[in-house]
């Protein structure tokens, strides 16, 4: 079932929140999603040629965070629990 806020400002339980930022050449840079208590985010890099040479995204639920790097052929994924932080290359 879909829920309909019956004003702008009222939100339905667990409402989306979104946002994303654009370059001049109308690239995709930065983006931001929140729903309840999660919040994913990520934001990319582009040579001069216009293709993607670098991004990284971002997951936080409550205490626990899962990012992950794509520069290039490389990728890297850090998942950060409380005080612990794993870190794969």
């Amino acid at each position: 079932m879909t829920c309909r806020a019956p004003t702008s400002s009222q939100t339905c339980p667990g409402s989306l929140s979104q946002s994303l930022s654009y370059d001049g050449a109308r690239q995709l840079i930065a983006w931001t999603s929140t729903q309840l208590h999660e919040t994913q985010s990520g934001s990319s890099a582009y040579n001069g040629e216009g293709q993607r040479v670098e991004q990284y995204y971002t997951v936080n639920v409550g205490n626990q965070a899962m990012t992950t790097y794509y520069i290039g052929n490389y990728e890297e994924v850090s998942i950060a629990n409380g005080g612990a932080t794993t870190t794969t290359k």
